[in-house]
């Protein structure tokens, strides 16, 4: 699926977005973020979102690449809006599979569920953002 979409005249709605995100994910027991960036000259906003489970969970999705995490990019061009959405550990994942494999390969099975987590979260988010351009909210 490709996460990105430019909404034309849909700049001013850009920090609207960014906080309709956080609260949403916020709701739904995820840890998000909204930071303000500039680039190029273009002004816009990311929406950083990860799961949340604390204590001996926290560490043990870490190795065993069950931890998500998607970064929303809204970007304004003119009156433009481009949001797109990227990977958050995507990479850690992939080696630790490679490793798993190799020396540890029960975990290469919890790598993998990982993986597919990712993807929902990553495609989940760009679905949310559209939806709030949308009315779908």
């Amino acid at each position: 699926m490709d996460r990105t979409k430019r909404i034309t005249g849909a700049a001013y709605q850009q920090d609207a977005c960014g906080d309709y995100m956080v609260k949403l994910y916020e709701a739904e027991d995820y840890q998000a973020q909204k930071l303000h960036f500039e680039e190029g000259g273009s002004r816009g906003t990311l929406v950083q979102i990860r799961n949340t489970t604390g204590g001996f969970w926290s560490g043990l999705k870490k190795w065993t690449g069950l931890g998500t995490c998607a970064t929303l990019k809204l970007e304004q061009i003119g009156d433009d809006l481009d949001i797109s959405v990227g990977e958050g550990k995507w990479l850690d994942k992939v080696a630790l599979a490679g490793v798993s494999m190799i020396v540890l390969w029960p975990l290469f099975f919890s790598s993998a569920v990982g993986a597919v987590k990712q993807k929902r979260l990553l495609d989940k988010v760009f679905i949310d953002a559209l939806g709030f351009f949308s009315g779908a909210r």
